[in-house]
């Protein structure tokens, strides 16, 4: 549990990146994309096409040349902030918290990059050391480039509802039914997971129970990263992160690799306090835990939880998202780290802050009510279909969806992080450490 400190540390780790948003408005943009992926190479050209064609997004690992001549391409592009750290930090912030200081993972100090991040919040802490080699916090205003590095840059190739292209591969025009995005990324440090230097040396003197560890970014791995020595290496973090600090929350993100997916579930998770995932997530490792059977893709969203929780052996919180609903689930045998309140104040800033930053263009909303098979009043009684051996508390806000919204882009990690830094501060706040 967190310990009562005047000024709460939250480490937020370890992918972070910097989003180029490249917007693809007509026929000949398109063209002009499929020229450069041609280029690349014929599969990724196809792969592009076919996630367009279902309007679905996708992101693949590219070369940093591809990068650099999609960003000479196109003009003016749009930066952000990315990765699950990014927005992590960016929502910390965002609350303008007096109580809250963070402390960033930054393996990569590029001069582009760490510019980008200084103009966001120049008294946000990073780990270093000082003349004696030992650890310290710095400000990042006073943190040195390395001219060396190259700057973690995700290409964000945004397409509208409705675009209608020609197929490059097969016959006749291609119309997306909703606007979605395909990421190429060339980012060695976090496809890769390369931790910050200072922070492994650091952390054991640093980090003690008035610091929120806030943690994500194993997605992009592959199995072939996964050696022995990685394996010990995060997974020792992971288990001194759990022991030293008051609170660690684990942010679950789409896995393609299944060596990835059994690491994260034997490795990483057994050791946080709370886990956040959205529906696609839980389908996902619930499977990886259980077996591939094809009653997972059907099964009520709180019986799989349960069911999923119970397998796992888990004694974390499970924080749940999902377009147009929210859900906790927590063992009762377990002392958890935030009360139902704080919980149902963290969907409602999710939701609030995804409501504020996604209008459309008219700024008109159109909401629609998505309707489930289990609501409030019977949600504990999905729960025990899923496990009956153990008492869960939940909470759930059930909200209308917004059919209407300016971007794709982020979304999930802007919900996600939005729960996790409000559940920061609803506890800071309500002095409830």
């Amino acid at each position: 549990m967190l310990a009562t400190a005047e000024k709460v540390k939250v480490f937020a780790g370890y992918n972070v990146n910097i989003d180029a948003k490249l917007f693809i408005r007509s026929a000949e943009d398109y063209e002009m994309v499929m020229d450069l992926l041609m280029k690349e190479s014929e599969e990724l050209a196809r792969t592009f096409e076919n996630y367009v064609e279902k309007s679905s997004a996708c992101e693949k690992l590219v070369s940093s040349k591809l990068v650099d001549d999609m960003l000479a391409s196109f003009e003016d592009p749009e930066y952000v902030l990315g990765g699950q750290e990014g927005f992590f930090f960016q929502n910390l912030v965002n609350t303008f918290s007096k109580q809250v200081v963070p402390v960033l993972h930054l393996p990569s100090r590029a001069p582009f990059f760490l510019e980008f991040m200084k103009k966001i919040m120049p008294e946000a802490l990073v780990f270093e050391k000082n003349e004696a080699s030992e650890p310290i916090l710095l400000a990042l205003s006073s943190v040195e480039p390395n001219p060396a590095q190259s700057a973690p840059i995700h290409i964000v190739a945004e397409y509208p509802t409705g675009l209608t292209v020609k197929s490059r591969f097969g016959e006749g025009e291609i119309t997306t039914s909703r606007a979605n995005r395909f990421i190429f990324t060339y980012d060695p440090i976090n496809s890769s997971l390369i931790l910050d230097e200072f922070f492994t040396s650091g952390y054991k003197t640093l980090i003690d129970k008035t610091w929120m560890v806030l943690l994500s970014g194993y997605h992009l791995l592959t199995g072939d990263i996964l050696t022995d020595e990685f394996k010990d290496k995060h997974t020792t973090i992971m288990k001194d992160l759990a022991a030293q600090s008051g609170w660690v929350h684990f942010e679950l993100a789409f896995t393609s690799d299944d060596v990835v997916r059994e690491f994260i579930l034997k490795s990483i998770l057994p050791f946080a306090q709370s886990v956040g995932l959205n529906e696609v997530e839980l389908v996902m490792f619930a499977k990886a835990t259980m077996g591939d059977s094809s009653e997972f893709d059907s099964m009520p969203f709180p019986t799989l939880m349960a069911k999923w929780h119970h397998a796992m052996g888990l004694n974390s919180t499970i924080l749940f998202h999902t377009i147009g609903c929210y859900m906790s689930l927590a063992p009762k045998d377990v002392k958890v780290a935030f009360k139902p309140q704080h919980v149902m104040d963290g969907f409602k800033k999710a939701e609030n802050v995804l409501i504020s930053t996604r209008k459309p263009a008219d700024g008109k909303f159109e909401i629609a009510h998505k309707t489930f098979e289990f609501n409030e009043k019977t949600l504990d009684d999905f729960i025990k279909k899923g496990c009956s051996e153990r008492e869960y508390e939940s909470v759930m806000y059930h909200v209308g969806m917004m059919s209407r919204i300016s971007s794709t882009v982020g979304l999930g990690d802007t919900i996600s992080s939005s729960i996790v830094v409000q559940l920061v501060l609803a506890s800071l706040e309500k002095e409830d450490l």
